[in-house]
């Protein structure tokens, strides 16, 4: 799996543009991806039907491989994405000044709901501001 920054545009979820949410850089080394930049803080209320996952800030990150994604969200639901569906963008609510998180990938969907071991993976949101 590899992680980069998305490209710009529509982010699918509403009229809300990856250029809405912050301007960010993505770069991985092994299983740390490092954010920089400055996230801003959006009303996206077509984010999730649950309102502690809509938090105000959303890491955007591309996700590309194959298999599944899986990570746990505010209000303590597990999602599952398939990876395929990443590769344009893969949007994680955060709350203000989160310094990092973690996801797990997987090769198996059934793997990756039951939360069977996978690989970790930890968003390092130190050098991010929050505006």
């Amino acid at each position: 799996m590899t992680a980069g920054t998305p490209a710009g545009g529509a982010t699918g979820i509403g009229s809300v543009t990856f250029e809405q949410l912050g301007e960010v850089s993505v770069e991985q080394n092994g299983r740390t991806v490092r954010v920089t930049g400055a996230l801003n803080d959006v009303e996206w209320p077509e984010f999730s039907s649950e309102e502690k996952d809509r938090t105000g800030f959303y890491v955007p990150l591309t996700l590309k491989g194959t298999g599944y994604v899986g990570k746990t969200t505010p209000s303590g639901a597990w999602k599952v994405s398939d990876l395929a569906d990443c590769a344009d963008g893969w949007i994680v609510a955060v709350s203000n000044a989160q310094k990092s998180f973690t996801f797990r990938t997987f090769a198996d969907r059934a793997k990756a709901e039951a939360k069977q071991g996978g690989m970790v993976f930890t968003v390092d949101l130190s050098d991010v501001s929050y505006e």
